[in-house]
């Protein structure tokens, strides 16, 4: 089907009409078939129960290694961490306590450091 461009100019424009036909069927299929959440999503506190008590540092450091994060922000969260952690008894049970699951909430970003501060002391 001509585009009235010419015929040199009609076949480059089908022709990178289709490649990008292409590129966004392959997307869309990858997106359908293996769908990637948000990262604060993946790391859901339920996903690997047997974690240790530093994975909300973990956690932390993967942000602010991926550029999720700034120094400054990684600094100030990691101090409030290891403050609200010093009072943090371990349990060996396996499971997180709910002090560690709110840890990893706020290494997530999923809560702010005044709403980590407030339900850690109220776990408390």
């Amino acid at each position: 089907m001509p585009l009235g461009l010419g015929p040199f100019l009609d076949q480059i424009v089908t022709w990178l009409l289709l490649i990008a036909a292409a590129i966004g069927g392959v997307h869309l299929y990858k997106k359908s078939v293996n769908p990637q959440l948000p990262a604060q999503v993946q790391a859901a506190p339920n996903a690997a129960p047997s974690r240790t008590a530093s994975s909300a540092e973990e956690i932390l450091r993967e942000r602010y290694a991926r550029g999720e994060i700034d120094r400054a922000h990684y600094l100030e969260m990691l101090q409030n961490l290891k403050v609200q952690s010093s009072g943090m008894s371990s349990k060996g049970s396996g499971h997180l306590s709910a002090e560690e699951i709110v840890r990893e909430r706020y290494a997530r970003g999923d809560i702010n450091r005044s709403q980590f501060q407030e339900i850690m002391d109220d776990l408390r």
